[in-house]
């Protein structure tokens, strides 16, 4: 047996001292995971080679379901997304993290993150 790590992200402005959700990085004309998904998928079966398990993935890390994309940080090059364990793998790969690059994400994003790139 072995325990089990959960991971909490909060992102706040530092400017305003305001907790910073999901929704204020992306403009609402756009389903911003018809854009992240993808490129969130193909990465982690890089990055995990042969451990990655196709269907365990994209269950995952569906964008029919907004809960799989609640740990993230802005940071300056770019979004980082972080995944529970068994997630999105067994426990062997632990807690997968992906980078989505300003660059990548930026015909969505607002006006206040566009900034970032």
């Amino acid at each position: 047996a072995h325990g089990i790590t959960n991971v909490f992200t909060r992102t706040f402005n530092l400017g305003t001292g305001k907790e910073v959700i999901w929704d204020d990085l992306f403009q609402c004309e756009h389903n911003p995971l018809e854009i992240i998904c993808p490129i969130v998928r193909s990465d982690l079966k890089i990055m995990l080679g042969k451990m990655a398990d196709a269907k365990w993935i994209d269950e995952g890390t569906s964008e029919k379901n907004l809960e799989n994309y609640k740990n993230w940080v802005v940071e300056k090059k770019g979004l980082r997304i972080i995944f529970s364990q068994y997630q999105v793998g067994p426990y062997a790969i632990g807690m997968p993290e992906v980078s989505l690059p300003w660059e990548k994400i930026n015909s969505i994003l607002k006006p206040p993150f566009l900034i970032l790139k």
